[in-house]
């Protein structure tokens, strides 16, 4: 009888995604980059475009922001980043970190805003607050 009961109450209970960013390796796979645009590189399985914006190219974005990400257009299940190519180089690794992990939080079936949320805690844990 306890069995029976236990066997249901346990289906019943909602399951508990466990975010996965491999930071070390993230990191890593940052300090390889080379900053040219449409560079390639991958991390955690998924495929990355990188493409550098001019000061011009970003004031016609819309959400002027200086980083974001975007479903690959290369045909490729992977993802295109779009950064400020004018950022120093600590921003630059701040703002990929944040959209890379982002992007893998994705992958991990997590929504926009939970992505976000998760990845801006560990963009901070590792960079420090946002200015």
């Amino acid at each position: 009888r306890f069995k029976k009961y236990f066997s249901i109450s346990m289906t019943n209970q909602k399951q508990t995604k466990i975010p996965e960013i491999k930071v070390d390796e993230l990191l890593l796979t940052i300090d390889k980059i080379k900053w040219e645009n449409g560079y390639e590189f991958s991390y955690n399985g998924t495929s990355y475009l990188l493409f550098l914006l001019t000061p011009a190219e970003h004031e016609q974005n819309e959400s002027h922001e200086e980083a974001e990400y975007f479903a690959s257009t290369g045909g490729t299940n992977g993802w295109d980043i779009y950064l400020l190519e004018t950022l120093s180089t600590e921003k630059r690794r701040k703002k990929l970190f944040h959209e890379i992990a982002e992007c893998n939080l994705r992958d991990q079936k997590f929504s926009n805003a939970e992505a976000h949320e998760i990845a801006l805690q560990e963009e901070q844990n590792l960079f420090g607050k946002r200015n």
